[in-house]
């Protein structure tokens, strides 16, 4: 018997080692041109040079797309804050965006140390998280909703293996409290999650010490908002209002949800109507629910919170948002896997079911993310363009320190390349520059009175002539 249970741990071993190979091989893969690095990109490491520059930190993050009459609301700055060592060490973009499928793979190491979860469900998660097409598109690139997701499903392992030690003494509640408020900063999305965790310090009778940490966190917004006659304050009372007047014209189904569980976590690209995807998300959605309630550790407490208020999170916060699905994916392989980990240890006869879903599944998958063409919008080709860009410019004049730089169809979609212009070339975007530049991201785009100076990757770039 023990040399039977010393295989299988070999075994199990072997696999976990495996898969992290492969986690590591399929994030870094192509990540120059796969990696998004436009407008959002592009705009926050602009704001972290700024900051850097005028060595002045920022109280306030990136705007959400909330907004009233006062104007937009914003994320809290830990955004910045996370990125400022790394943007000190390097400022090279690519350098920056590796961050993001580092922390994935930990997480998948960190998973793997978990205890209250066994063997099978851990080879489970890890194939599905590894291998889907979702996730890999989402922990490959830059941006404060992968970092929101990213660090928060962290914060809910760290959770898991020391809860212990945090309920053991009052300051151990406020820091994980405070860094609770600082991770959700990041990205609101992940409500979900944090109210999750105030349930079980609710229940607990923790909560006080946990929520003192976790409103610590918004001290810089209060610093902002005193100094700004309270904009902030009166933006989110005005969001609250507006959404409140105009929740009934929403057209918006919550089943629709169902279907793009399945077309995002599950099998993409499927052809099949759009009902069955619905219906067979929705059946598998309440049968995970309703595993999660068959036990009482903290683990299952927290994924069926997240779960029901995942679904009450998704309606408030983006309704019709496909990429808000991105900050609960991984919680939803870890209550998938749990559940699928239950029925084939009971029913060992239909296994081969199993077997043949992961394989079409991790089949499909693979295939439908890099069967894509190279981005457009990848860091490579932002690279190549601000390439073309200096090179024109030092034929003309290599005194020009200043161009008008813009970008069809969406003009905010040359920040990338306006980063590395600036960091790399020391080049500014300045509108009211006579050299005039535009980056075209569609096949319709045709300047008559401008010469063409780039034309790859689907990528049309245009020099005002004189």
């Amino acid at each position: 018997m023990d040399i039977i249970k010393n295989k299988l741990r070999d075994i199990n071993s072997i696999a976990f080692i495996i898969l992290i190979l492969i986690a590591i091989i399929t994030r870094f893969i192509y990540l120059d041109k796969t990696a998004h690095f436009v407008n959002d990109q592009g705009r926050d490491l602009l704001i972290l040079n700024e900051i850097v520059i005028n060595s002045k930190l920022s109280l306030i993050g990136p705007a959400t797309s909330f907004h009233s009459t006062h104007g937009s609301l914003y994320f809290g700055p830990y955004y910045y804050y996370f990125l400022l060592p790394f943007f000190l060490l390097s400022k090279d973009p690519i350098f920056l965006t590796a961050i993001f499928p580092i922390l994935f793979i930990l997480i998948c190491t960190l998973l793997i140390k978990v205890k209250g979860i066994n063997k099978n469900t851990k080879i489970l998660f890890l194939i599905f998280s590894i291998f889907s097409s979702y996730s890999l598109y989402y922990s490959r690139f830059l941006w404060n909703l992968n970092l929101g997701f990213l660090l928060s499903f962290m914060v809910f392992l760290l959770f898991l293996l020391f809860n212990k030690v945090i309920f053991s003494k009052k300051i151990y509640l406020i820091i994980f409290g405070l860094i609770c408020g600082m991770v959700f900063q990041v990205h609101y999305g992940m409500l979900f999650l944090y109210l999750a965790l105030t349930i079980v310090f609710l229940k607990k009778k923790k909560y006080l010490y946990y929520l003192t940490g976790f409103f610590l966190s918004f001290l810089p917004f209060i610093i902002f908002d005193i100094r700004h006659k309270f904009i902030i304050l009166k933006t989110l009372l005005g969001v609250i209002l507006d959404f409140f007047q105009k929740v009934e014209e929403q057209n918006f189904n919550i089943f629709n949800i169902f279907s793009k569980i399945f077309n995002s976590y599950l099998i993409p690209d499927l052809f099949i109507h759009n009902f069955w995807k619905l219906l067979f998300g929705l059946i598998l959605f309440i049968l995970i629910l309703k595993y999660l309630f068959t036990k009482n550790t903290i683990l299952f407490k927290l994924l069926r919170y997240s779960f029901i208020l995942f679904l009450v999170s998704f309606f408030v916060f983006k309704r019709n948002f496909d990429y808000y699905l991105a900050c609960f994916f991984l919680f939803y392989y870890l209550g998938f896997s749990l559940f699928l980990s239950n029925i084939f240890s009971n029913k060992r006869n239909i296994s081969y079911i199993l077997y043949a879903f992961i394989i079409i599944f991790v089949i499909t998958n693979l295939h439908y993310y890099f069967s894509q063409n190279n981005n457009k919008y990848s860091i490579y080709t932002q690279k190549r363009i601000a390439e073309a860009v200096d090179s024109k410019i030092n034929s003309i004049n290599s005194d020009i320190n200043k161009i008008n730089l813009s970008a069809l169809p969406h003009h905010d979609d040359r920040k990338g390349v306006e980063y590395i212009l600036l960091t790399r070339y020391k080049i500014q975007n300045y509108k009211e520059s006579r050299d005039k530049f535009i980056i075209c991201y569609s096949r319709e785009c045709f300047k008559k009175d401008y010469k063409l100076i780039y034309n790859k990757e689907r990528v049309n770039v245009f020099y005002a002539l004189e």
